[in-house]
C-alpha cells in the first residue's frame, strides 16, 4: 500500500492510529511516511498529513533502518516546510544529518541532500538546489540505481 489512491491513502491513515497504539516503530515510520507523503489526500483532511509529520518528528525511531528512516525524515521536513512551520523542518533535517554522519547509509544521505534541496527552493537559493539535484543524480549513478534520483532531484 503505497497510499497513491485516496482508499489506499484514507486505509494508511487509519492504520498509522493502529500503530500509535501497538508502538512498533517500522511499522509507525512506514504507515506515518506514507500518510505524511499524502499525494491522494483530499484537502478536506490534508491537517492529517501534518499530524503524520508530527509522529515522524517526535519518534525515536532507533530500531528503523536507515532506508526507511531517511524518506520519512525528508518527507515529514517537505510537510513542514509546506505549513510554514521551517523550524520542525530544519530540527529533522539537522538529525537527519547526525544520523548519515553516524550511519554513513546511502539513502541517508541522499534524503538530506533532498532535504536541503527543499530548503534551498523555499529560500530562492535556486543555484544551491540545483547543485544539489546535480550531487542526488550522480550519488544515484554511482549506485547503479539512475532512474528514482532523477525523478527526484527534478521535484525540487
Amino acid at each position: 500500500m503505497e497510499g497513491r489512491t485516496y482508499e489506499e491513502w484514507r486505509k494508511t491513515a487509519e492504520a498509522l492510529q493502529a500503530a500509535k497504539q501497538i508502538g512498533e516503530d517500522g511499522s509507525l515510520l512506514r504507515a506515518a511516511t506514507i500518510v505524511a507523503n499524502g499525494p491522494a489526500a483530499p484537502v478536506r483532511e490534508i491537517g492529517i498529513r501534518r499530524d503524520a509529520a508530527l509522529t515522524i518528528y517526535e519518534g525515536k525511531f532507533e530500531s528503523v533502518a536507515g532506508s526507511e528512516l531517511g524518506p520519512g525524515m525528508w518527507i515529514a521536513a517537505a510537510v513542514f516546510l509546506n505549513w510554514g512551520q521551517r523550524e520542525q523542518a530544519e530540527g529533522l533535517l539537522k538529525r537527519l544529518e547526525s544520523l548519515t554522519e553516524r550511519n554513513r547509509h546511502p539513502a541517508m544521505s541522499f534524503n538530506l541532500k533532498l532535504g536541503r534541496a527543499h530548503l534551498a527552493t523555499w529560500d530562492g537559493a535556486l543555484e544551491r538546489a540545483v547543485a544539489l539535484a546535480e550531487e542526488m543524480v550522480e550519488q544515484g549513478q554511482a549506485e547503479g540505481r539512475e532512474a528514482s534520483p532523477r525523478a527526484f532531484a527534478g521535484r525540487t
